[in-house]
């Protein structure tokens, strides 16, 4: 929500200024509230030097961390298309059932070679086979992950396979419907200005706090001071949460956190 504070006004400056959408930020605590949000950081004058703390820039450098290749037992992947999972490494091994793709599993032990290919034996929520390796991706290997089910509204935020939260969310309405598959947190921004325009909508918030963007082309999961319907498909593609949430979300999650968004 936006706040405007008169001249004069005295505070607390609680970060090192950020950088995002061109300026820079500093987090602000006027001395006669108890609650805190991010202004732009030239329009305030030092008045006394505070003792100098140590803060994380949560600007993020470009690019993710490099992959890795699945191999140890509780890695997680994502299937890129549909396979079958096979009773046995190698194509004579019979076909145990199907799994969709965007499925995640989890690896039993290191790949085994057969019939030219690597074979990855998995444990998915329908039962447990052998894949070609190629066809699945590298997800999360222990850590902090996020899974967004687009069916069920649902944001849970999870570390090394134990869940930690969840909340309610919007994600895309028909015809701007949240994009699925395997993704990651590429940068965070406090305060980020969200415009656009898309099949005859436009929508135009210019101090949207608290939001991680995990895919090119706008689609972020970010607080939401203007929706009531969490739990509904709202959005334009983005996934919202609650100012609250979000801001917990925001700073749980470093940079690189893994995102699975299914439906």
């Amino acid at each position: 929500v936006n706040t405007v504070f008169p001249g004069g006004t005295r505070g607390i400056v609680l970060s090192e200024p950020i950088r995002s959408e061109r300026v820079r930020w500093v987090k602000f605590r006027p001395l006669d509230s108890d609650a805190h949000c991010y202004v732009v950081a030239r329009f305030f004058e030092l008045i006394e030097p505070g003792p100098r703390a140590s803060f994380t820039d949560p600007t993020p450098s470009e690019g993710l961390p490099e992959l890795w290749s699945p191999s140890e037992a509780g890695d997680l992947v994502t299937s890129q298309i549909d396979i079958d999972m096979r009773s046995a490494p190698g194509y004579s091994g019979a076909p145990r059932l199907r799994i969709a793709k965007n499925s995640l599993a989890t690896v039993l032990g290191p790949a085994q070679g057969a019939d030219g290919v690597e074979w990855l034996h998995i444990e998915h929520t329908s039962g447990s086979g052998w894949v070609e390796a190629h066809w699945m991706i590298p997800f999360a290997r222990g850590g902090k992950w996020i899974e967004v089910d687009t069916a069920a509204q649902t944001l849970i935020a999870r570390k090394d396979g134990t869940e930690v939260s969840r909340a309610l969310v919007s994600t895309g309405k028909p015809g701007y419907q949240t994009p699925a598959g395997a993704f990651a947190v590429t940068h965070k921004f406090p305060i980020r200005h969200m415009k656009g325009s898309l099949r005859g909508e436009q929508w135009d918030f210019p101090a949207v706090p608290w939001a991680l963007r995990f895919r090119a082309g706008g689609f972020y999961l970010h607080s939401s001071f203007w929706n009531d319907e969490f739990g509904s498909a709202v959005s334009h593609g983005c996934v919202n949460m609650p100012v609250p949430y979000a801001e917990w979300l925001y700073g749980w999650t470093p940079i690189g956190t893994p995102i699975w968004v299914h439906r």
